[in-house]
């Protein structure tokens, strides 16, 4: 054997401590290694903790985090829909999306759970608080009542005659002196659980109220009620509760009649207000009998707003106007409006009866809005101008069939002439029509330039030219080039589109 194997034999049987302290070596490195890795880490995280108080979203004033939290809210939360679940009313009341945001961070959460306004929009639909999940609903909705503070409440609520209805009204009895906008839809004898907040009503500026049901009972909650301004009912108007009427700004009449004394009761109403009250009825009538025959019904009302909804047939359609107009005398009218409904055929226009109601009521001398859409014919229409003659807003619409209302002869009779003869409304101002495009550029482009100021001023007259879906008509380019530079010059406001009241198919 040679003599170098020993060397051999001695690094073989070094090696394992070698190794051994090698590996030593390496675990305390790594140690070492592992720890400046860790104290790297935790000096990053403290940095980005650091830089991130400087983030925008960090310097945002509480008020506009506010803003932001309120926006998001989920859609349509402030609206009882058809389609609302169990599971979705829990969530609403729970406020589901203000706990998602109290998970973020502590300055959120006390954002989130600490800002009475975020809490103070309650949307409740009873009828869906079926079996053992009502308790747990019920506990949702006074723990959200809770935490709204002191700031003012907007309630929309639906009950029914169940159990359930008792302690959910009971509970939002107790906050009526926060309540600024109240959305009922409830039935007369569930108002017994709501007594404790007469005269407890300091805030209440707006109600909402659909009662159910026949059967009279007195209601008298509301009627001192500070602040209550705008009023909505729906329900027979017999059945009607007693409002503070001298203070009320706005009031608004909805029900399907069924019967001439509801056409009365609710037409009657008007009696009750004020001079400056604003009037507005939408009422179905297609199950009424006529001739109904209606009293006299003598009111102060300044703004008188109507929404029919008629049969079908044509000669009720125009005599249940009519009866309407032959009823009312209304001396202090300044804004009339015919309103339209998209789904429900309108009244055909009533020209005798409108006639003799003018006259009655002395329009000549207080009305200054006008605005049709109903079917009227261009003449009927003409010959109720010439008996309105302060009228200054003009508002109208095309609806077909043997009633084409815009046409060039009624422009041509709104034209001012070159000898300065006076035209039909003479101080007219702002003039909107909704058009099948009947009429020529040309007579339009006259009737504009005719009634326009003599130079740029702060009170341009306003034009709006408006089409229905399947009726787009633009005006041709020279006439577009002309409109533009009128309201370049400052003499005139103008609009032209689909008509922005239509409801948008999608």
């Amino acid at each position: 054997m040679p003599p170098e194997t020993s060397w051999f034999r001695s690094v073989i049987s070094d090696a394992p401590e070698e190794l051994a302290r090698y590996d030593a070596e390496i675990e305390r490195l790594q140690k070492i290694l592992d720890k400046l890795a860790a104290e790297r880490a935790r000096l990053e995280s403290y940095g980005d903790q650091c830089r991130a108080i400087f983030a925008p979203v960090r310097r945002l004033p509480t008020e506009m985090l506010v803003e932001i939290f309120d926006m998001c809210a989920p859609p349509n939360t402030e609206l009882l829909l058809e389609d609302d679940t169990p599971s979705g009313e829990l969530g609403r009341l729970a406020k589901q999306h203000l706990f998602h945001l109290s998970q973020v961070c502590a300055r959120w959460h006390d954002v989130a759970m600490g800002t009475p306004r975020l809490w103070s929009t309650i949307v409740a639909a009873v009828p869906l608080w079926h079996g053992t999940a009502a308790g747990r609903l019920l506990d949702r909705l006074q723990y959200s009542l809770a935490q709204g503070g002191a700031h003012p409440l907007s309630v929309h609520v639906a009950v029914d005659r169940d159990a359930n209805e008792i302690p959910v009204l009971s509970s939002l009895e107790k906050y009526a002196h926060r309540w600024r906008e109240l959305y009922l839809w409830i039935s007369l004898e569930s108002f017994q659980f709501l007594t404790g907040a007469k005269g407890n009503l300091p805030l209440l500026e707006v109600l909402y109220i659909a009662v159910q049901g026949d059967r009279a009972f007195d209601v008298d909650i509301f009627e001192v009620a500070q602040r209550l301004q705008f009023v909505t009912f729906t329900g027979k108007a017999s059945r009607i509760p007693k409002f503070p009427w001298a203070q009320i700004e706005e009031f608004r009449y909805r029900y399907v009649l069924d019967e001439p004394a509801d056409l009365f009761n609710a037409l009657n109403l008007m009696a009750n207000m004020s001079p400056d009250t604003v009037f507005s009825f939408n009422m179905n009538l297609s199950h009424i009998e006529l001739p109904v025959g209606l009293p006299t019904i003598v009111s102060n009302v300044t703004y008188l707003t109507v929404l029919l909804i008629v049969s079908p047939d044509r000669n009720q359609a125009t005599e249940v106007l009519g009866e309407i107009f032959q009823a009312l005398t209304l001396p202090q009218l300044k804004q009339l409006d015919f309103q339209r409904d998209w789904n429900d055929p309108p009244p055909f226009w009533h020209q005798a009866q409108f006639l003799a109601f003018a006259a009655r009521s002395a329009l000549h001398g207080t009305l200054i809005e006008l605005e049709i859409h109903v079917p009227i014919a261009d003449e009927e229409l003409l010959d109720c101008l010439e008996v309105l003659p302060l009228l200054t807003d003009l508002i109208i619409s095309d609806y077909g069939g043997e009633r084409i209302l815009i046409t060039d002869n009624l422009l041509r009779r709104l034209t001012r002439k070159a000898d300065d003869t006076a035209p039909l409304v003479p101080a007219l101002q702002f003039f909107c029509m909704t058009a099948l495009f009947r009429f020529t550029d040309d007579v339009y482009w006259d009737f504009l330039i005719s009634r326009l100021p003599p130079e740029k001023t702060d009170e341009p007259f306003q034009a709006r030219v408006w089409w229905l879906s399947g009726h787009e008509r633009e005006f041709g380019p020279e006439m577009c080039e002309r409109i533009a530079g009128l309201v370049e010059g400052g003499v005139l406001g103008f609009e032209t589109g689909q008509d922005p009241s239509e409801p948008v198919v999608i």
